[in-house]
């Protein structure tokens, strides 16, 4: 018996748990050459055709929103910024979808021009990538000296009370020390800094070896340097969020390869390209661009979908493990 989506509805997939969070991917362009993200060696020359148009993306929100019942979407990368015609894009969103929680990840390197707009647009939140505050190991992992732009433009969405998380991805290599100083970002800034677990998706990376850095080992260095630590209440989030004494901000740890979080998942993600994926491991589920093009309607499409999140992995690691061939890319393919 075929199951038709209704308008506004709630979309739970096969373990219960009510997926309304998307991150759609408006570019797998960058700006950086982040090691772990976007390796030199694996820069890929697309065609445009391969990639969803605006009004294709457009599209998509607009069933996951009307259709499916999201409440939160947040557009990513690649670089979002680098793409022409993305505060148009904002702005159409705004006026269509007021209620809806809109947000974006950036390197924050070519944000600047855009701040007043973002305000007028009423963002959010700004989600900036940033692996270390010591210029010659930003170069090393990004490719540019661009560290400077990128603090400078961080308060600049402070100043206009754009609400900012901090996403730092702990390598290996990593000092305690830097480690030390970005968590010092939230003692002088309003500021969520969340320290990511590296996740072995690229395919320049090792699938077998776990970080140096889990999540637990993070909890206990911050513990051990800020004895007062206390974790705060988890708002279904996949950071498990940790408050100090005088600061200003907060602090979060994401077991991103632990997986730890798998239970209470709440997201999808929609590429560049037009791939659904319920999972970072998994394969890509569905061609939504395909079915976009091929003259399917929203419901048809969203209906799709939802047979698809009744087939969802219980976790990372099931994904992983069923879908190893097909799952590794790099990041900049999959959209953070």
């Amino acid at each position: 018996m075929k199951v038709e989506v209704k308008k506004t509805s709630s979309l739970t997939d096969n373990f219960g748990r009510k997926l309304n969070y998307l991150r759609l991917s408006v570019t797998d362009q960058c700006n950086l050459h982040c090691t772990y993200c976007k390796p030199y060696s694996q820069i890929l020359i697309n065609s445009k055709a391969e990639r969803l148009s605006w009004s294709e993306l457009l599209r998509i929100v607009e069933i996951f929103t009307c259709e499916l019942g999201i409440n939160k979407l947040r557009l990513t990368g690649g670089e979002p910024f680098i793409r022409s015609g993305l505060q148009d894009f904002i702005y159409t969103i705004r006026g269509k979808y007021p209620s809806l929680s809109l947000y974006i990840t950036s390197n924050g390197v070519l944000i600047s021009p855009w701040i007043k707009d973002l305000k007028q647009s009423n963002i959010s939140g700004i989600n900036l990538s940033l692996d270390s505050l010591d210029p010659e190991r930003y170069y090393r992992l990004t490719g540019v000296n661009r560290l400077d732009q990128v603090l400078q433009n961080l308060h600049e969405l402070l100043a206009k009370d754009i609400p900012v998380k901090i996403n730092t991805v702990v390598l290996d290599d990593m000092p305690v020390s830097e480690l030390l100083s970005l968590a010092a970002l939230a003692q002088k800034l309003p500021v969520e800094v969340r320290f990511i677990e590296h996740m072995a998706i690229s395919r320049t990376s090792n699938q077998n070896k776990p970080p140096n850095y889990t999540a637990k080992v993070l909890e206990e260095i911050l513990k051990y340097h800020y004895p007062k630590l206390s974790m705060l209440e988890n708002e279904n989030t996949t950071a498990r969020r940790f408050a100090v004494p005088s600061f200003r901000g907060t602090i979060g740890i994401i077991a991103g390869d632990s997986r730890t979080f798998c239970e209470t998942c709440n997201r999808m993600r929609v590429t560049a390209r037009g791939q659904l994926k319920f999972c970072l491991y998994d394969g890509g589920v569905i061609s939504v661009i395909d079915m976009i093009r091929q003259g399917k309607d929203n419901v048809e499409i969203a209906n799709r979908i939802y047979t698809a999140a009744q087939h969802r992995f219980q976790d990372g690691n099931a994904a992983q493990n069923a879908c190893a061939a097909l799952s590794i890319a790099d990041m900049v393919d999959i959209g953070g």
